[in-house]
């Protein structure tokens, strides 16, 4: 199921409720070659990313033979765009696909993810949380 918020937009690679075998279907599929110096200036830009939703939960690489354990389901932005924590791995290990809408957007903030203000903070924590309560009581 894609999340749909009213504020900000979500980088999402699979929707975590999906089949493990839908799971690498699609990130097999996302699969890419964009240059290494650009990948790189990508994954900066995300690990500069703040903490906006500390989740517990550990996350398995669903494309690795044996079971690694690559970050939690974490949520992390730069106020504008949101992702997970494990995002950063399947760009490192596989070069997945990220749309070109967000290399724009962090190219065009020098590659360095913005502070955000506490307000803008609560705003999108509270949009998380109403979405999660939305999709909880519609399964």
């Amino acid at each position: 199921m894609r999340k749909h918020f009213k504020s900000i937009k979500f980088l999402e690679i699979f929707d975590e409720k999906d089949s493990i075998e839908n799971q690498v279907k699609f990130l097999r599929n996302s699969i890419q070659n964009i240059g290494i110096e650009d990948r790189e200036k990508i994954i900066s830009y995300l690990k500069s990313g703040q903490m906006i939703l500390f989740r517990p939960q550990i996350v398995a690489d669903v494309l690795s033979e044996k079971e690694e354990w690559i970050g939690s389901t974490s949520i992390y932005s730069d106020g504008v765009w949101l992702w997970k924590d494990y995002l950063v791995h399947y760009l490192e290990k596989y070069n997945i696909q990220i749309p070109p809408e967000f290399i724009l957007h962090a190219e065009r903030n020098n590659w360095q993810s913005p502070k955000i203000s506490s307000e803008r903070e609560e705003k999108i924590t509270d949009e998380i949380l109403e979405l999660s309560l939305i999709q909880e009581s519609s399964n």
